[in-house]
C-alpha cells in the first residue's frame, strides 16, 4: 500500500486478520495510531511512516505486542505518552522470546512525559 495517496483511519487495516506484514508508508492516512481491542495479534512488521497521523498512540489490544518485531511511525504528528504497552515489552520477551528485539521508530511533535 505504501505510495498511493490513500486516506482516512489506520484502524481498520490494524484489524484485518491473519495480517503478518503492513506496509502503509507514503500515504495520507489521518488520526490516531490506536491498535484496537480486536488489532490483529499475529502482525509482524508495521511501517506506517509519513502519514498524517496525529494525536495520541495507544495499544488497546492485549497481546498485540507479543509477535511485533517493527513498528515504525516515523515522520507522523503524534503526541503524549507512549503506551503502557511499550513498557512491558522487554519483561514479556525476556520469558519468552530470548533472542526477540523489538525495533521501534517513532516521532512527536511534542515532547514526551512518562
Amino acid at each position: 500500500l505504501t505510495g498511493n495517496r490513500l486516506s482516512g483511519p489506520l484502524h481498520v487495516l490494524l484489524a484485518l486478520p491473519k495480517l503478518g506484514t503492513l506496509m502503509a508508508e507514503q500515504n495520507w492516512f489521518t488520526g490516531p495510531l490506536t491498535f484496537p481491542p480486536v488489532a490483529n495479534a499475529v502482525m509482524q512488521f508495521i511501517n506506517v511512516s509519513n502519514n498524517l497521523l496525529s494525536g495520541p498512540f495507544s495499544i488497546e489490544a492485549p497481546g498485540f505486542m507479543m509477535m511485533l518485531s517493527t513498528l515504525d511511525a516515523s515522520r507522523n504528528h503524534l503526541t503524549g505518552p507512549l503506551p503502557r504497552a511499550l513498557n512491558e515489552v522487554g519483561e514479556c520477551r525476556a520469558l519468552q522470546r530470548r533472542r526477540h528485539i523489538l525495533h521501534l521508530f517513532l516521532s512527536f511533535s511534542q515532547s514526551l512525559s512518562h
